[in-house]
């Protein structure tokens, strides 16, 4: 049987995908459909082998390893904690990550 980690969404993450389809939607409501789609199936990926997605680039004093999830052009920004997976930010892949933007606040 395979090991199940728990998905959990930051609320920063949640408005990140928000927005995300909202500007998506306004020229194509159809691909935001698709684009919901395929981060809905890669946000349930994660509960197994979170481990096999590659560790971001950015390098920053923290003592948490993030890695990310490509969607499209989009990066889904997480940490592995235990048996936990938490979802921090979904950024398009153009942007630069911040350090402060990791910050979990729910």
């Amino acid at each position: 049987m395979l090991a199940r980690y728990r998905v959990r969404v930051a609320r920063r993450a949640k408005i990140d995908l928000l927005e995300i389809l909202n500007y998506v939607a306004r020229d194509n409501p159809r691909a935001a459909d698709k684009l919901e789609q395929r981060f809905t199936g890669s946000l349930s990926s994660l509960q197994h082998f979170p481990e096999r997605f590659s560790k971001i680039r950015e390098k920053f004093y923290t003592r948490f390893v993030y890695r990310h999830a490509l969607v499209s052009s989009y990066r889904i920004i997480f940490r592995i904690w235990g048996r936990d997976v938490l979802v921090v930010r979904i950024i398009h892949q153009a942007r630069l990550l911040r350090e402060k933007m990791l910050a979990d606040k729910g």
